[in-house]
């Protein structure tokens, strides 16, 4: 009898210690990608090249991305709509102008800044290989 109470105990108690995260992990914004890489191939000195990543809240709260930035001049971003709503989209549009820039392979950065608090800095990332 001792036993099984024993069990009992301990079987509740790591429930008990696993709930909050549990919990904290269904609760507020989500944000998710389609896509977190987007290789551009090769491209011709100064040639600018552009794409999109789609963004996902699977949250049960509104995602705000706060901010979007770029690792070098030569890469632009935007995003569509900062302010998502739990189950909607957006869109983040990356430019990379191949102006000025010395051929060879290149990755560039985006961070993307946001109320997520268990990713709030995600990171895309673009690959080239500039040619002459």
């Amino acid at each position: 009898m001792l036993r099984g109470k024993y069990c009992f105990n301990v079987i509740l108690t790591l429930i008990l210690l696993a709930l909050p995260s549990i919990l904290l992990a269904i609760k507020g914004p989500h944000i998710i990608f389609e896509k977190t890489a987007h290789d551009f191939g090769d491209i011709h000195a100064g040639v600018v090249v552009e794409t999109v990543f789609d963004v996902a809240n699977q949250g049960d709260a509104f995602l705000n991305i706060d901010d979007v930035r770029t690792s070098c001049g030569c890469t632009t971003a935007s995003v569509s709509n900062p302010e998502i709503a739990p189950g909607r989209h957006s869109e983040i549009s990356i430019s990379y102008n191949s102006s000025g820039l010395r051929p060879g392979k290149k990755t560039q950065t985006v961070f993307v800044h946001s109320n997520d608090s268990r990713n709030p800095l995600a990171r895309l990332q673009i690959f080239v290989n500039i040619i002459q």
